[in-house]
This record gives C-alpha cells, sequence and structure tokens, in this order.
C-alpha cells in the first residue's frame, strides 16, 4: 500500500476468487437495475454508463447531480449494496485508519473500448471527511488524481495497470481533489494465467471492457 497527499493505493489487493465474486454481484445488481447513461444539466449524455445500488443511487440529468433511491428509467428503488461489496468497502476503510466509515451508495461505473470519465470534483456527498473508495476491474487503463488551483490542473500522481483498490480521504484536501479516468485498471492475478495472458472468462457481458465499482 502507497499512500499520497490524503490517496491510499492498493496494488493487486484482490484475490481472482474475490475479483469474480465481486464481478457475480455487480452483475447481479445490473438484472435489478439496469445500465443507464447519465446525462449533464445541458443535456450532454457521459461518456460511459453505470448503475447503483445501496441506500442511495447517484444521478445526472438536466435537473442536476444528485443522490436519490429509485432508478432514473425504472423507477424502481435501487436495489441493496451486495455483502462482499460492502464488507469489502468497510475492511479496506479501517485498514486505512477510517474505522466508522459505512458505505450507502455503490456506484457501478461500465467503460467501454473508448470511453471514459473525465476530470471532475465529487461535490454532491453531504460528507466531505467520509473515504471514496473505487474498486476496478478489467482491461488496462489510466488513472490519475491532481489538485485543482486557478483553473489550472497539477497533477502529482498517475498510475497504469495492476492496480485495484484506491482509496482517497484527506480533511483538508477532499474540496478540492478530483479524479480523473480513462478505462481504468487491470489486475495482474485477474488476467494472467501461468505465462499465458488471457481474457477474464469471468468477465461475460462485461467482456472488453471495465467495470468500476466506486463506493461511498
Amino acid at each position: 500500500m502507497t499512500t499520497n497527499q490524503g490517496f491510499f493505493l492498493l496494488k493487486s489487493k484482490l484475490t481472482k476468487v474475490t475479483q469474480q465474486e465481486i464481478l457475480a454481484a455487480a452483475r447481479a445488481v445490473v438484472k435489478q437495475a439496469p445500465l443507464f447513461r447519465p446525462s449533464m444539466p445541458n443535456g450532454q449524455s457521459f461518456n460511459y454508463s453505470m448503475t447503483n445500488c445501496g441506500e442511495l443511487g447517484w444521478v445526472a440529468d438536466r435537473h442536476g447531480y444528485r443522490y436519490q433511491q429509485v432508478h432514473p428509467h425504472t423507477f424502481k428503488v435501487f436495489p441493496a449494496m451486495p455483502q462482499v461489496i460492502k464488507d469489502l468497502a468497510i475492511a479496506i476503510a479501517k485498514e486505512t485508519g477510517n474505522d466508522d466509515f459505512y458505505p450507502q451508495s455503490c456506484l457501478i461505473n461500465l467503460y467501454r473500448k473508448g470511453e471514459k470519465l473525465g476530470m471532475h470534483q465529487d461535490n454532491t456527498e453531504e460528507n466531505k471527511n467520509a473515504p471514496i473508495i473505487s474498486i476496478s476491474l478489467g482491461d488496462s487503463g489510466i488513472r490519475a488524481k491532481g489538485l485543482i488551483s486557478n483553473y489550472s490542473i497539477h497533477w502529482f500522481n498517475r498510475w497504469r495497470k495492476t492496480t485495484s483498490i484506491l482509496l482517497s480521504y484527506s480533511k483538508s484536501l477532499r474540496p478540492q481533489c478530483c479524479r480523473a479516468i480513462a478505462i481504468e485498471f487491470v489486475d495482474n492475478c485477474f488476467l494472467r494465467i501461468g505465462k499465458q495472458q488471457q481474457r477474464p472468462i469471468a468477465c461475460g457481458r462485461f467482456a472488453n471492457c471495465c467495470v468500476s465499482i466506486n463506493l461511498r
């Protein structure tokens, strides 16, 4: 585990079995709450698909960015957060010194080939001191973090490949923190079997893409 300015980076943290369990849980959520493509208040669509589970789900449309209990298209209550995801999030939070962390919302972001999440700040959370945990599975990609100051982006770290979990937490930095994701990460124990690199069979319908499970 490495740390940098309020961020904890846990490389190759998940076993293959745990990754498969998380992916199976994500598939089960998608069956109950179909993937949808959010849009900005100006009507422009996001460049990836997503869904939610937990007490609240994050949505974005012409009315703004917010958390709510129901799916924006089916109008059904979002399904409960799978226990395997909740338990992992709580364990990671405790490992990084956040003993009172309890995840209320889980965002499942699907990045197909060429899709990405641009630079942004997480400003819709009421508790700015709570950590954000990101679990990334699937194809390789790039993730970066930095600070925005006077409308300029100052990068202080970038990663590529073999990264599983990122936890961002800082009472002083959270209001200024931003994240950028481009088809996120691959975990080496998930794709490499012996000397041959293979497609992860467990991905199923999510093959050739990345599933990012962002816990809040």
